[in-house]
């Protein structure tokens, strides 16, 4: 079983936040394809996004910075994606 966790800044992401009444994050996730879509964008949003896949072998992590530039159209949706590779001792 693999554990996955997103995290920004070094923060876990978990799915519930909300800001002004609208989650800022949705996770999701089928087989080895681990989702993060943004729906609300805003500044505190800015920084370093991370994919943690832990299982009993190790764990790796992929991370993106997310820089805020200027405003942007609303509405906009930001997605991320990952595809987990399961590593099994033999």
């Amino acid at each position: 079983m693999v554990l996955i966790t997103w995290t920004l800044n070094d923060c876990p992401i978990t799915g519930q936040e909300y800001q002004r009444g609208h989650l800022q994050y949705v996770l999701g996730g089928t087989g080895n394809k681990h989702t993060l879509e943004v729906p609300v964008t805003s500044m505190m949003q800015a920084g370093r996004i991370a994919i943690i896949a832990e299982n009993p072998v190790g764990k790796a992590v992929s991370a993106a910075a997310l820089n805020m530039i200027g405003t942007v159209e609303r509405g906009a949706m930001y997605h991320f994606s990952c595809a987990v590779i399961l590593i099994q001792e033999e």
